[in-house]
């Protein structure tokens, strides 16, 4: 929701908390830059609400997430839902595939700004993952060191209440799909539907795809992406 008091307009989360630590100007300009917010915080949240395909579009659960920190005296694996993290702690992120069929993987940060970003931004069209039993049958997204957390600069440190918890929920959605696809849209602005979507990983392309760049719909008598999604939640 969005606030308006003396300072400007405010955007709020869910809880009633500022998400945002300066305020808006409520001016034209101010609103402008408030809707290229809304936009991204509506892909990160789209992202988080898509299911996995079903019917036509459905991968079977082949994909194995492992997801902790790494310490001085190696790694820890942690719960893939409600671990608690405090910035400077290094993830670490493993994929592995587990069944026979060649697949690709994209990985995102919906992160505590409510911002999408791609993090395997090396391979948009989807890193590959072999069968079962080869040597590039598992992928670490950050290699053995893991990537240090952080908290972004313009989010409050402290979004709750007085005397509240000033943790927030970060999330990876790990995209596992049978063929190559560019969804490194999902990181960027969104933009109106066009195009007759299969599925709703498809309706999400072709709305992003719409706003970041010309990319004419996949042909109709294409198959349609068989996909699966993960996803690692903490705080």
């Amino acid at each position: 929701s969005i606030a308006r008091d003396a300072q400007g307009l405010s955007l709020l989360d869910a809880a009633g908390a500022r998400w945002r630590t300066a305020a808006f100007a409520d001016d034209e300009h101010g609103h402008g830059e408030l809707v290229e917010v809304l936009e991204s915080l509506a892909i990160g949240r789209r992202l988080l609400d898509l299911p996995s395909g079903e019917g036509a579009s459905a991968l079977p659960s082949v994909v194995e997430v492992e997801f902790g920190t790494v310490e001085a005296d190696g790694r820890r694996p942690l719960a893939l839902h409600g671990a608690r993290l405090p910035a400077g702690s290094k993830a670490f992120l493993t994929i592995r595939n587990t069944g026979d069929e060649e697949l690709y993987v994209w990985v995102f940060d919906v992160g505590v700004s409510g911002r999408s970003s791609l993090l395997t931004n090396a391979a948009p069209s989807g890193t590959l993952l072999g069968p079962k039993g080869g040597e590039d049958d598992t992928r670490d997204v950050w290699g053995p060191a893991g990537e240090a957390l952080f908290w972004p600069g313009d989010v409050p440190v402290s979004p709750a209440a007085a005397g509240g918890d000033a943790a927030r929920p970060e999330t990876f959605v790990v995209v596992v799909a049978d063929r190559r696809s560019d969804l490194s849209s999902l990181a960027g602005r969104s933009g109106t539907a066009r195009g007759s979507a299969r599925s709703p990983l498809d309706a999400i392309l072709d709305e992003a795809r719409t706003g970041v760049r010309e990319v004419a719909p996949t042909s109709a008598g294409e198959p349609p992406l068989r996909y699966r999604l993960e996803e690692v939640e903490f705080l």
